[in-house]
């Protein structure tokens, strides 16, 4: 699945690896001190793609695990990189969103997977609390820093007023008054499975970005342009960044390379934090499609072309390549390596990414 060259990282450079069939998407990091962070995880027909490609690696422990939210194309096979690679730090999205709630107070709704692989995560990050201590919610201000490491990662989002959106939701649903529980028909409603969830884990979805000297990689997960707030989703995200007591802007401007929030949709793309992102003219894009017949979308499409020098999608081809290559994008025509949905980036401290690919996975220029 994974060719020679997708399992011949350099060392001493920060390897990115993306991996997304048209369901699903995971991002494998290995740093430069040889430590991997792993973001979601994704499955293609059966198959755990960052499992099989950390022991294609020989790598036997994940030293930092991110849950960006939890949909399900983000958390299905999470379980067992939890069991069985152990990781060292888990950060996990803020607990309190909807879906959580009622994996707690019901076995799951009837016929909804998202509960049903959720409460296999939420068991297992359970029982690796118990056992490590170490696992906690991740979000704007969150920082990940190895001594003598020379990176660090940094939470972006979810935003301070992202999370409080969250906890309103819930705490409508349930109340109490006059020292007994209130359950609202909407609550009874969505547990009876007559009414979907509706809580657009999105919100909360993790955004990070690792920096590694004048490098910056951003990884996007699912943030969302947010509501008309100035403090809700990208536009809270510079925001925070930007005040005066943070002053680290720094952070989202001139990027090295960009996995793009929510697999390239509409409602992602953030066109003042895509200026700052590009400012320098030679970012490259990764993107993931939740659905190559819709993802990345054709506005997303024209808008990575006047932002990136280099872009790269994951998928089973199709419409999502001759989207791109409709928009001005053109192909580059590599020898692919594997047959495998992947993406790799290659970055040294200093100097020009390398891209490879399986034959999934197609690069534009």
């Amino acid at each position: 699945m994974f060719g020679k060259v997708l399992l011949s990282p350099a060392t001493g450079r920060l390897t990115v690896y993306l991996l997304g069939p048209s369901f699903g998407e995971s991002q494998v990091l290995l740093m430069p001190d040889r430590r991997v962070v792993v973001v979601d995880a994704c499955v293609d027909g059966g198959t755990n793609l960052p499992a099989v490609l950390l022991d294609k690696l020989g790598l036997k422990q994940i030293d930092l695990l991110v849950i960006t939210h939890p949909d399900l194309d983000h958390i299905r096979g999470l379980e067992e990189l939890v069991r069985r690679f152990k990781p060292l730090r888990v950060w996990r999205y803020p607990t309190g969103i909807l879906r959580d709630l009622f994996v707690r107070v019901a076995t799951a709704v009837p016929g909804d997977a998202r509960l049903q692989d959720l409460r296999a995560v939420l068991d297992a990050l359970e029982d690796h609390l118990e056992a490590t201590g170490n696992v906690s919610p991740a979000f704007y201000g969150s920082r990940w820093s190895p001594p003598g490491s020379g990176y660090t990662v940094h939470g972006l989002a979810p935003t301070h007023y992202d999370q409080e959106r969250v906890r309103k939701v819930v705490d409508g649903l349930i109340r109490r008054d006059r020292g007994r529980w209130i359950v609202s028909p909407a609550f009874v409603s969505r547990l009876n499975g007559t009414c979907s969830l509706g809580d657009a884990p999105n919100i909360i979805s993790i955004g990070l970005v690792v920096e590694w000297g004048a490098r910056k990689l951003l990884l996007g997960g699912d943030v969302l342009q947010g509501t008309a707030s100035r403090f809700s989703g990208w536009k809270g995200v510079m925001a925070a960044l930007d005040t005066p007591d943070e002053a680290r802007g720094h952070l989202v401007d001139d990027v090295s390379l960009v996995k793009v929030a929510h697999h390239g949709s509409r409602g992602a793309f953030e066109q003042t934090a895509w200026t700052r992102h590009t400012s320098g003219g030679k970012t490259i894009g990764l993107v993931a499609p939740f659905s190559r017949k819709k993802l990345p979308d054709e506005d997303t499409l024209i808008n990575l072309r006047r932002h990136c020098s280099q872009l790269a999608i994951t998928s089973e081809g199709g419409a999502s390549f001759s989207r791109a290559s409709a928009v001005g994008w053109r192909k580059r025509g590599a020898a692919p390596s594997g047959s495998s949905p992947c993406v790799m980036a290659v970055v040294p401290d200093v100097g020009p990414i390398e891209l490879h690919t399986g034959s999934r996975a197609e690069c534009f220029f």
